[in-house]
């Protein structure tokens, strides 16, 4: 698996062919059996993710807000790490 930031396909492919660049580019990754995750946007927004970054680096002041907030998760992830012994009373506890 690739995790990049940009992803290979900016638009819809509508139809693969190997006439055309994207399209052997499209035909090749599915044929090496690569999975390609591209984290663009969600990166982008996220708390301490590349766009609070670049505001830091181009100097604009701390307190600089989003104008406009795009999303927002309505849930939370909980990730538990427990001794497989443990895993049954872990799992009926939550």
């Amino acid at each position: 698996m690739l995790v990049v930031h940009h992803p290979r396909f900016y638009h819809g492919l509508s139809r693969l062919s190997p006439d055309d660049p994207s399209g052997r580019r499209a035909i090749a990754i599915a044929r090496s059996g690569l999975a390609i995750y591209a984290a663009h946007t969600n990166l982008d927004c996220a708390p301490g993710g590349v766009n609070e970054v670049l505001a830091a680096r181009s100097g604009l002041p701390p307190e600089a807000k989003v104008i406009e907030e795009t999303y927002q998760e309505k849930i939370l992830k909980l990730a538990v790490f427990v001794p497989a012994s443990h895993v049954d009373k872990v799992r009926a506890a939550l």
